[in-house]
């Protein structure tokens, strides 16, 4: 999630937002990766939820589907940021100074820890690491 967030960066988007799902078992948990400051990684937990395991779960399914929908909100907004990132860097005329805040936020990215662990803590809807 990291380097996607990197490449958001990198693109000019000015509030990325990646998401991504961790699964385990029939246990998922829904996250949110932004960058609230320079150099600040925020990992949230949007959600959890149970996927159906037998033909008695399936009264879970609508409840899923909302959880999952909620999730696509967060990809959709970041989706026509980038691309609206895109078209300005395909126009001739699209500014470049170093003045730009996008420009500025391309020093925010960082490196995924390579070989690390990272002891995951669970306070309220967040995750910190």
């Amino acid at each position: 999630m990291m380097l996607m967030l990197n490449e958001l960066i990198i693109l000019g988007v000015e509030s990325p937002v990646v998401c991504g799902m961790w699964v385990n078992g029939f246990h998922c948990e829904l996250l949110k990766m932004d960058l609230p400051g320079n150099g600040i990684n925020r990992l949230v937990e949007i959600d959890e939820l149970e996927l159906p395991k037998s033909i008695d779960d399936l009264v879970k399914v609508g409840l899923t589907a909302q959880k999952l929908l909620k999730m696509k909100r967060y990809i959709d907004a970041t989706t026509n940021d980038a691309q609206q990132c895109i078209k300005k860097l395909k126009l001739p005329l699209c500014s470049t100074s170093d003045t730009s805040s996008s420009f500025n936020k391309k020093r925010w990215t960082r490196s995924p820890l390579e070989g690390k662990r990272v002891k995951k803590i669970k306070t309220g809807n967040k995750i910190h690491s």
